[in-house]
């Protein structure tokens, strides 16, 4: 017999003390309120937990809501479906940190999703601008075509859509789909995205 299943509390422990930021936001409520967030979290937002509590995580975004993967993430909460995105955000001080978003859905005994968990990491800048010149540099080798069908693949898009935008088939839709995944190196539409957001904040950055 294998050893006894750590307890719930060893479980709620370990998730407090993490180094990494968590949170978990009720999906049975309209706008996913944050419902718990540990220690991790509060020291990299600045906020404490009285003003978060109850709260959509976007509002680490401030007025900065114009952002890449934003709608992509909503649908991936409408599905219940596990997630991957990049966001510019906010402290409460107002200074601005990228940070990495993973997102997963928790179900009951019945298979029915009532929460999510997130966990966050801040980007450091120059790991993003690595990964910015290594999606600039793997963009060249696409066509236009492919461009097309990856800006429409980041944006969430079946092969059902792409083909109806482009006027294509969706079994040309699926062979432009895995040319990108190819020529990109990446097996799934997460990366991908993750390179298109890396690309936009990059630039933003080195502007700035």
């Amino acid at each position: 017999m294998g050893r006894a299943a750590v307890s719930e509390a060893i479980m709620a422990q370990a998730l407090a003390q993490s180094l990494t930021a968590f949170l978990i936001t009720d999906a049975r409520e309209a706008d996913f309120p944050i419902v718990y967030a540990n220690d991790a979290f509060l020291d990299l937002t600045g906020y404490n937990r009285k003003e978060i509590y109850g709260r959509n995580c976007r509002f680490l975004q401030g007025d900065d809501r114009d952002q890449p993967g934003r709608e992509t993430v909503q649908r991936a909460l409408s599905r219940h479906e596990p997630y991957r995105v990049i966001f510019r955000n906010y402290r409460k001080d107002g200074t601005l940190f990228l940070n990495e978003l993973a997102i997963a859905p928790l179900r009951d005994e019945k298979g029915i999703v009532t929460h999510f968990v997130g966990s966050q990491n801040k980007v450091p800048y120059e790991n993003l601008a690595l990964l910015r010149d290594e999606a600039l540099a793997l963009l060249e080798q696409l066509t236009a075509r492919e461009r097309e069908v990856l800006a429409m693949m980041v944006d969430g898009q079946g092969n059902k859509s792409v083909a109806r935008s482009l006027h294509i088939s969706p079994r040309t839709a699926e062979k432009h789909r895995q040319r990108v995944l190819r020529k990109m190196g990446v097996g799934s539409v997460a990366t991908l995205t993750q390179y298109a957001i890396a690309a936009e904040h990059g630039a933003m950055l080195s502007a700035a």
